[in-house]
């Protein structure tokens, strides 16, 4: 459980990276050491199946998240 929340958690600040000019999610994957864990999983995503979709899954909603919890200032400052 603690693992998926840290999954979590590295997804909000990479879906908040999205949102800053010149800094890319990419980027902020490699910074928080996620980024090989995201690759591998899509590279043996058929392999096992569950594990992997469980870390994309993950990831991906977390970033959804922070996508979304930046983009409600960013509205209210424009």
């Amino acid at each position: 459980m603690k693992k998926i929340i840290i999954l979590i958690v590295k997804g909000i600040l990479i879906g908040l990276s999205v949102l800053i000019p010149g800094l890319s999610g990419g980027t902020t994957a490699i910074l928080l050491n996620v980024y090989q864990k995201i690759i591998d999983s899509v590279a043996d995503f058929f392999k096992n199946t569950k594990q992997h979709s469980q870390t994309l899954f993950t990831i991906g909603f977390g970033s959804l998240i922070g996508i979304y919890l930046g983009t409600i200032p960013i509205s209210y400052i424009l």
